[in-house]
C-alpha cells in the first residue's frame, strides 16, 4: 500500500459459516507475483504463517490476486482435526 496515495485502501472483513471462522484481508497495493520465490521457497514469513495455522488450530491461509487487488483469506475450522495439535514452542 503506498501510504501517500489516497487511492490506496485495505478492507478487512470476517465471518463465519457452519464449519469454519474466515478472515479476510484485502488491499489494491502494488501486489507481488504469485510464484514460488513469493510464495515460501525465497522468504519465509508467508510459508512460516501458514505452517503455524495449520499446527495451532488446523487453520489454512490462502493468498490471491484478482483485478488489481490482493488477497489474503484465513479460515480456522470450528473443529479440529483429531491429528492436530496445540501449538507448542519445541516444534
Amino acid at each position: 500500500i503506498d501510504r501517500y496515495s489516497e487511492d490506496s485502501q485495505v478492507i478487512l472483513s470476517t465471518y463465519e459459516d457452519e464449519k469454519a471462522y474466515h478472515i479476510v484481508i484485502k488491499d489494491n497495493g502494488e501486489g507481488f507475483e504469485m510464484n514460488d520465490e513469493t510464495l515460501g521457497k525465497g522468504g519465509i514469513g508467508l510459508e512460516n504463517a501458514k505452517k503455524r495455522l495449520k499446527i495451532m488450530c488446523d487453520g489454512r491461509l490462502d493468498i490471491s490476486t484478482e483485478n488489481g487487488w490482493t488477497s489474503a483469506h484465513i479460515c480456522i475450522p470450528k473443529e479440529r482435526n483429531e491429528n492436530t495439535h496445540a501449538y507448542d514452542n519445541d516444534r
